[in-house]
């Protein structure tokens, strides 16, 4: 699963919030989420190689420009199905439950905004607070994420336009416990400054590369 917020400039076409792929060209995306033309997309190969599948997606111009809007793709062919959300709602319309999963053996990349230095996959707009797990994450911690934006986190009471610090940390409390399960990467995406994009539960530090910080509002901007 993986979840984000996301200011877009633009919606038409394809842009990659995040994929995780393993190298191979001809296997390139595993998993991704994907706006495309205003749609929320779940989309990548499971492991048999074959060729790139929509997994779950939405209605088209559903997302759209200039405001913040949560999205969350989840992959579960073998339990409740593959879904796709928008702030806080289930919008899927679609969903592809024949997939037979990913390689959890195969060493994988993660890129946040982009896809394999393709500009005509680039994220236009800014993208804050996206975290991933594997395992599907429910309905109800869905709802959780939109209503509460930083839960789990040292700022979970703020809201998301309320500047969290740089370096926010996970949360002691027993409900970040179970939200945090099997989550194996959370990038706050708030540094501000440098070039580094730090995971605050794992080792997934991410550098960056053609995008970079705003000023008036926190969040990587691509």
């Amino acid at each position: 699963s993986c979840s984000a917020w996301i200011k877009p400039d633009s919606v038409s076409g394809n842009n990659f919030v995040f994929y995780e792929e393993n190298g191979t060209l001809s296997q390139r995306t595993r998993f991704g989420l994907v706006i495309i033309d205003g749609a929320v997309r779940c989309a990548g190969r499971d492991d048999d190689g074959d060729s790139f599948t929509v997994f779950a997606q939405s209605n088209t111009s559903i997302v759209v420009t200039g405001v913040w809007q949560h999205v969350v793709a989840v992959f579960d062919p073998t339990g409740g199905g593959c879904k796709v959300y928008l702030d806080g709602v289930d919008v899927t319309t679609f969903s592809n439950n024949t997939g037979d999963g990913f390689p959890d053996t195969a060493s994988l990349n993660q890129v946040i905004g982009g896809i394999g230095g393709n500009p005509s996959f680039m994220f236009d707009g800014q993208i804050q607070n996206l975290r991933v797990w594997d395992r599907a994450i429910s309905q109800q911690e869905v709802t959780l994420l939109y209503s509460r934006p930083w839960t789990a986190s040292n700022y979970d009471t703020e809201a998301l336009w309320l500047s969290p610090p740089a370096s926010p940390v996970i949360s002691p409390a027993s409900e970040a416990t179970a939200l945090m399960a099997n989550c194996v990467a959370w990038w706050p995406l708030t540094e501000g400054t440098g070039t580094t994009a730090k995971d605050i539960v794992g080792t997934n530090d991410g550098t960056l590369t053609n995008v970079g910080w705003l000023d008036s509002e926190l969040g990587m901007s691509s």
